[in-house]
């Protein structure tokens, strides 16, 4: 703004439509949606949120969510919560005098003339059959999840690869889908000088991973990989693993490079992170990985697997390295960041601008408030 300037930027008012409590207190989407959005207003100006608080709604999102587990225990017919059709508290939402619906699960039918910000998308079909989900399934989901798109004003998805393949999937909604990356308000870049420093170390290559779900996250294809080492070059990597097997053991090396971390604090990951030249983490299934993010916020090398949106993360290999799992491809790619430091170092440094360029919670904020924006226009 210039100098002795009094112009004031509008502010937006956002109704986030989430319960004020859930049964799952970790669980993901309903912590980023209630704790997480409503922060965008610390990083841009112009923001202002207000979190559902009605008892009522407590209430019927959390039996809703126990019949939707309990049908499926019985082996009946299960429609995932977020196709069916949900609502606000319309008394709430009228008394907050927002001007935009962020919604998260449920799509809201009742928020009358309020524009809707849905976040929610299709999930990269390619992966979903990999991982053995049936084409009928995928067809189902789509055909449930139609009308909602075609309701909302914006449909928010954390990627322009994701974005783009719904426009060619659904062209008639050419311009609703919104790409948004996840909201990271913790993460910050270390200092450019830290990464060179780090990556110029000529000792043995520290390469880290990170996942509860062990088998899920790839650590058996890691571990692998690291076998499949030639020896010499195996003596100069060093892997870290941090992960508590919540999906079955994976069988670990007894070697003294080879270390495993379970149940330590955040904290501690990032300390770990912030010392690696290599985060690894070849994904079976990944819907984002904000763990991805972290590491190109330290200056540590992204190993993403070889889907939609993690090529886009590390922009399709530029500022990271890319693996379709297989582990002679892992082994060849971790003996090449071995072997060649000026690469490691290109990677790392390429990792942390495209995180301060797209990925920094400032410029997520500012991403967010375009969208709000947007909504505002398209419900106009």
């Amino acid at each position: 703004m210039p100098q002795g300037s009094t112009e004031k930027t509008e502010t937006i008012s956002v109704f986030v439509d989430t319960p004020a409590w859930f049964l799952r207190p970790n669980n993901t989407d309903w912590r980023y949606a209630t704790f997480l959005v409503p922060r965008t207003q610390e990083f841009t100006e112009g923001l202002r949120f207000h979190v559902q608080q009605s008892r009522r709604e407590v209430l019927a999102r959390n039996a809703r969510f126990l019949l939707w587990k309990l049908r499926g225990k019985l082996g009946l017919e299960v429609v995932p919560q977020d196709w069916v059709s949900g609502g606000v508290d319309r008394h709430e939402m009228l008394r907050s005098q927002c001007q935009v619906v962020f919604s998260h699960t449920s799509f809201p039918a009742n928020t009358g003339p309020l524009p809707v910000v849905w976040q929610n998308s299709l999930l990269d079909p390619e992966m979903q059959l990999a991982y053995g989900i049936s084409a009928e399934a995928l067809r189902s989901e789509s055909a449930h999840k139609l009308p909602f798109f075609e309701r909302a004003a914006v449909v928010q998805v954390s990627s322009e690869n994701e974005a783009r393949r719904l426009e060619r999937q659904f062209p008639a909604l050419k311009g609703k889908f919104q790409y948004v990356p996840f909201f990271q308000p913790g993460v910050c870049a270390v200092e450019e000088d830290a990464v060179r420093h780090k990556q110029a170390d000529g000792g043995r290559l520290r390469v880290l991973f990170v996942g509860n779900e062990a088998r899920r996250k790839g650590l058996d294809r890691l571990l692998e990989a690291w076998r499949r080492l030639p020896a010499a070059v195996r003596q100069r990597v060093e892997l870290t693993c941090v992960t508590q097997f919540v999906d079955g053991p994976v069988e670990i090396p007894r070697d003294g490079l080879v270390r495993v971390y379970s149940g330590i604090a955040h904290v501690q990951v990032m300390e770990l992170m912030a010392t690696a030249h290599v985060f690894a983490m070849p994904s079976r299934f990944e819907s984002y990985g904000f763990v991805y993010v972290e590491a190109m916020a330290c200056g540590t090398i992204p190993v993403v697997p070889n889907w939609e949106v993690q090529r886009e993360l590390v922009d399709e290999g530029c500022a990271g390295c890319i693996t379709n799992g297989e582990s002679a491809e892992l082994s060849g790619l971790l003996q090449r960041l071995v072997e060649e430091p000026e690469t490691r170092m290109r990677l790392a440094l390429a990792a942390r601008k495209r995180f301060c360029e797209r990925y920094a919670p400032e410029v997520v904020a500012q991403r967010y408030r375009q969208v709000f924006r947007m909504a505002m226009e398209a419900g106009a």
